[in-house]
């Protein structure tokens, strides 16, 4: 097999910034809030077929902040503020399940697309299933998925998400057994580490 030359590896390099500029753009126009659906999105764009130059998340979002940075310096960052604000007051409802923001709301690369991103750790799901049900908030579920779970022993509680609307903004929440299970799927598709509770999201507001 040859081995890779530099010119290879420069236009590996090349087209890893072109996927995620693209990327970046379909986020930040055209509503994808999905890093891995962009990424793919932009690649077919670009007619990349090989999986070596897509670029990791990290890549996607640092082309992100550039992008709006460039374009949406105006209107981006009132959008993350006020994303932020409801994203306080999400968490303060659901504070008795001491919730995470993670994501573009706690990243700062939010807009009006984007979702408040949320994660729970430790709580049962039959609970948190009572009180939407209490709130009369109408709920969808699906479960997480995991390579690294598959590898070791599953959990008694599943991986879940939780999608629901909250004063007319997306709320997407993912619901883990216990810390481990969290930092197995984050160790599979890495991103999202990053995470807040709400006395520092008021920080960031300066609240």
């Amino acid at each position: 097999m040859a081995r890779p030359t530099r010119n290879d590896t420069r236009h590996q390099q090349n087209r890893r910034a072109e996927i995620a500029d693209r990327a970046a753009r379909l986020i930040a126009t055209e509503g994808l809030t999905d890093y891995a659906a962009a990424k793919q999105k932009a690649a077919r764009q670009l007619g990349v077929t090989t999986s070596m130059s897509l670029p990791n998340n990290q890549e996607i979002e640092s082309a992100l902040e550039a992008y709006q940075s460039l374009f949406q310096r105006q209107t981006q960052p009132m959008e993350c503020q006020a994303a932020r604000v409801a994203a306080l007051e999400v968490m303060r409802w659901l504070d008795q399940f001491a919730p995470w923001l993670v994501g573009a709301v706690f990243s700062g690369t939010a807009n009006h697309f984007s979702a408040i991103e949320l994660e729970i750790i430790g709580h049962d799901a039959k609970a948190l299933d009572l009180f939407l049900l209490n709130e009369q908030v109408s709920y969808s579920t699906t479960p997480l998925k995991s390579t690294s779970l598959r590898r070791d022993a599953k959990p008694s509680t599943p991986l879940l998400i939780y999608k629901f609307i909250v004063d007319s903004y997306p709320v997407s929440l993912a619901l883990f057994p216990n810390h481990a299970s969290r930092e197995a799927y984050h160790g599979d598709h890495g991103f999202k580490q990053a995470r807040a509770q709400r006395k520092e999201v008021a920080a960031l507001l300066g609240i």
